[in-house]
Order: structure tokens, then sequence, then C-alpha cells
């Protein structure tokens, strides 16, 4: 089989397994109590005020960039016996099964965000314009796909899911401590 071939059944595959774990009422359920949550403590903030802003923006990086990290950590560890048992007899090129895990994952984890985004964004006073509506999804999920690639990173050299797990607290927290939200500027 070509390599497309192979990227093409490897997506469906990896599609009809992790859309009923991407997709799951728990997890809708958790996106759409978080979209509450913020909703009520932002509500047609007002728009002069920076810091109500950016605590705002800083929130939605932040809860978009850990849970795509860390289901993205359990990627490599979960699926290693099968993959390497698929691979010892050679039904597919390693390549072929990154690009279309990568892809299928990256599809999933796009979903929610747009539904986040759609609650969220006018509801809290944000500017109501296309451009920027567009501009702050394109920030989000630039946000997501750099999460999920660190998450692959992470998980791919720490097969073991503690110590990866362990490493990605660490480097989010990382992340929002050196973002400079907690620093005031006199």
């Amino acid at each position: 089989a070509t390599w497309w071939d192979q990227f093409s059944i490897l997506f469906q595959r990896g599609f009809k397994e992790k859309r009923h774990e991407y997709l799951s009422t728990i997890r809708v359920v958790q996106v759409i109590a978080i979209a509450v949550v913020v909703l009520l403590l932002w509500w047609h903030s007002d728009a002069s005020s920076p810091q109500k802003l950016q605590g705002l923006l800083f929130f939605i990086s932040v809860f978009w960039g850990f849970l795509p990290l860390f289901n993205s950590v359990f990627t490599f560890p979960q699926e290693r016996l099968m993959l390497a048992k698929e691979r010892s007899v050679g039904m597919y090129k390693l390549s072929a099964y990154f690009a279309a895990r990568s892809a299928c994952d990256l599809l999933l984890d796009l979903t929610l965000p747009i539904l986040f985004l759609l609650m969220v964004y006018f509801m809290v006073g944000l500017k109501s314009s296309f451009s920027a509506f567009s501009l702050t999804l394109l920030a989000l999920f630039l946000n997501i796909i750099a999460a999920q690639g660190l998450g692959l990173a992470i998980g791919a050299a720490f097969m073991d899911l503690k110590k990866a797990t362990t490493i990605a607290s660490v480097v989010v927290m990382s992340f929002m401590l050196s973002g400079g939200f907690y620093l005031k500027v006199n």
C-alpha cells in the first residue's frame, strides 16, 4: 500500500477510536462548565480594563494549553505495544502512523475550543468583529498545536506515564510562571 493509503486507513481508525474519548459527554460537560464559570466571572467585562481582559486571555490560553498537552502525553505510552506489534510485521510506515495520529488528534482537539470560544468570546464583551474573532481563534489553535506537540514529545521521551505527567506538569507550571502574568509592572 502507498504511504497515502496507509495514512488514510490509520486516520480513519484513529478517528473511530478517539472520537468517543475526545467528544465524550464528560469532556463536553467539562468544557461547557468551564465556559459557564468564565462567563460568570467575566460577563460583559469592562473593555477599558486591560487587566480583566488580560486575565481572561491568560486563563483561556492556560486552559487550552493544559487540556491538549495532558491528553497527548498519554498517546505514545498507551499505544506502544500495539505500535510495536503492527510495525514488526510491516503493516505501515512509522511516518504514516505519526502523521495520521497527529492529524486525527489535531482535528479532534480543535472541535471543543471552537464551541468554547463561540460561547465565551462575545458574551464577555471582546471585540465584536469577524477579524478579531478569527485572530483569537487562530491564536487559540496555535496554542493547542504547540501544547499537543509538546505533549507528544514528552510522552515519547518518557514512556513511563508517571514520569511523563510529572515532567509535563513541571513544564506547564514553568511556562505559566515565566509568562509574565503574575508580575506587576509599575
